[in-house]
C-alpha cells in the first residue's frame, strides 16, 4: 500500500516535538519524505518556517498536517498517510490512544515517549494482540524512558551469552551522573498519573514490579523499587531512589517477557541513583531520598499540587532554553553477575541533554530504524519494548548519533 509519507512527527509544536523536528530536519536522509502535524495551524507553520530556514529550503519542502488527537477521523487520516508515526502527544493517557488505534488499524508502525506506565497497560490490554496479528510494531518509551535502561541491558545480556554462553542472573544499574531538567509536558503526564492513582489498573501498572508483563505469563523475582536511601554493596555507594526506576524497571522486564524468558525466570533487575561513598555520600542520599519523598507528598495532595503547578513547575510547552540543556549529560552504570559469579560491568550515557536532545535524537533514530532497515529488525510485533522491537540496529544507530555503549569484564 503507497502511503504520502514515510513519517509524520504528530505533536510537533510541543516543547519537545520541536527538538525532534529539528534534529530529523537537519539528520533525517534526503530520501525520506516527511511531515510534521498538530492541532493548531499557526504553531505549525511558525515551526514550519523555521526548519525551512535552518535547512534553507522552500516551506512546501516540509510539510504540515493539522489534525486534533482527540478526533478519530483525524487520526486514522493520519496513520492512512505514512508509514510511521512519532506520537509526541503527553499527557499520553489523555491524548494518546486514539493514535495507536488508528495505527494498528490501518497497519501503521507507532513510536511514543511515554513514561506513564498506566497508559501503556491499556494499551497491551486494549491493542497488543491486534497489533501482532496486524504485524504492526508500536513503541513505547522511545527516549530517555527507557532506551538507556533497556538497550543496556539487552546489549549486557547480549554479550553474556555470546562469550560466558550463560546470560546474566542479575543487573542493576545506578546513576552515576546526570544533569538535565523538565519540561511542562513531563510534570503534566505526573500530574494526571498522580490524579488516577486510585484506579485499580493505574495502581497496578504503578506499584507491581511486573505491571507491565502478559497477564498470564511467568512473574520473577524481583520486589518494589529502593524507597529509601541506604548502602548498596553491590553498587559500594551510598545509593537513594531513582524517579524513572518505576518504568524504566518494567520496560526492561516486559522486554525479557516479550523474548520468552531468555535469561531465566529468575532473572533480577533495579535501579538506584548513587551518590558515593563516606559521609559526603551518605548525606547526599539522605538529602535526595527526603527531597524525592517530600516533593512526591506535596503532589499527593490536591491544594499543593495546583499551587506547585501554577506557580513553580513549568507549563505545558516550556522547558530548559538551549544553554541550559548544552550543560546536560547522564551516565548510568550497570553491574551484572552470573549464575556462576562471573561479573560483567557496563556504561551507558552521552553528553546531552538527556531529556530533550538525547530523546529526541532516540527517538528519531528508532523511526530512521523503521524505515531504513526494517528488513534487518526482530520479527516481532504488538506493543513492544524498545530492544524487542530494534535489537541490535538500534544499539549501532545510537552509537553512531553520541550515545556511548561499553562493555567491561
Amino acid at each position: 500500500m503507497s502511503r504520502a509519507y514515510d513519517l509524520i512527527l504528530h505533536g510537533a509544536t510541543g516543547f519537545t516535538g520541536r527538538l525532534i523536528a529539528s534534529y530529523l530536519n537537519a539528520n533525517a536522509p534526503s530520501e525520506i519524505r516527511w511531515a510534521i502535524s498538530g492541532r493548531n495551524l499557526d504553531k505549525l507553520k511558525s515551526l514550519q518556517s523555521e526548519l525551512a530556514a535552518d535547512a534553507n529550503v522552500d516551506e512546501s519542502e516540509i510539510p504540515l498536517i493539522v489534525a486534533d488527537s482527540l478526533v478519530e477521523s483525524d487520526m486514522l487520516s493520519l496513520a492512512l498517510g505514512t508509514r510511521v508515526v512519532i506520537s509526541v502527544v503527553g499527557p499520553y493517557s489523555l491524548y494518546g490512544e486514539l493514535l495507536v488505534k488508528a495505527c494498528v488499524e490501518s497497519g501503521t508502525d507507532c513510536l511514543d515517549l511515554t513514561g506513564e506506565n498506566h497508559f501503556v497497560r491499556r494499551l497491551i490490554d486494549r491493542y497488543h494482540d491486534e497489533a501482532v496479528a496486524r504485524g504492526v510494531k508500536i513503541i513505547n518509551s522511545c527516549g530517555f524512558d527507557s532506551i538507556p535502561s533497556d538497550m543496556g541491558v539487552w546489549m549486557m545480556q547480549q554479550h553474556a551469552i555470546e562469550t560466558f554462553d550463560a546470560p546474566l542472573r542479575r543487573i542493576d544499574m545506578a546513576v552515576s551522573r546526570i544533569s538535565g531538567a523538565l519540561s511542562g509536558g513531563t510534570m503534566a503526564s505526573m500530574t494526571t498519573l498522580l490524579e488516577n492513582r486510585h484506579d485499580p489498573v493505574t495502581r497496578r501498572a504503578m506499584g507491581h514490579p511486573y505491571g507491565l508483563n502478559p497477564r498470564d505469563g511467568v512473574k520473577g523475582a524481583d520486589g518494589p523499587d529502593l524507597r529509601r536511601s541506604e548502602w548498596s554493596v553491590v553498587h559500594q555507594s551510598w545509593v537513594a531512589p531513582f524517579m524513572m526506576a518505576a518504568i524504566n524497571t518494567r520496560i526492561v522486564r516486559r522486554s525479557h517477557a516479550l523474548s520468552g524468558w531468555p535469561w531465566g525466570e529468575d532473572f533480577r533487575y533495579s535501579e538506584v541513583s548513587a551518590y558515593g561513598r563516606g559521609f559526603k555520600g551518605w548525606r547526599r542520599a539522605k538529602t535526595m531520598s527526603f527531597g524525592i519523598g517530600f516533593f512526591y507528598a506535596l503532589m499527593l495532595w490536591g491544594p499543593t499540587r495546583s499551587a506547585l503547578t501554577k506557580w513553580f513547575l513549568p507549563k505545558p510547552g516550556e522547558g530548559p532554553d538551549e544553554s541550559k540543556r548544552a550543560k546536560g549529560h547522564f551516565r548510568f552504570q550497570f553491574q551484572g553477575e552470573g549464575r556462576d559469579g562471573r561479573k560483567l560491568r557496563a556504561r551507558v550515557g552521552a553528553r546531552m541533554d538527556p531529556g530533550y536532545e538525547c530523546t529526541a535524537m532516540m527517538i528519531s533514530q528508532c523511526a530512521l530504524s523503521l524505515i531504513l532497515n526494517r528488513d534487518s529488525l526482530p520479527d516481532s510485533f504488538g506493543i513492544l519494548t524498545p530492544s524487542t522491537a530494534f535489537g541490535g540496529v538500534l544499539l549501532s544507530r545510537l552509537e553512531s548519533a553520541g550515545m556511548h555503549f561499553e562493555l567491561q569484564d
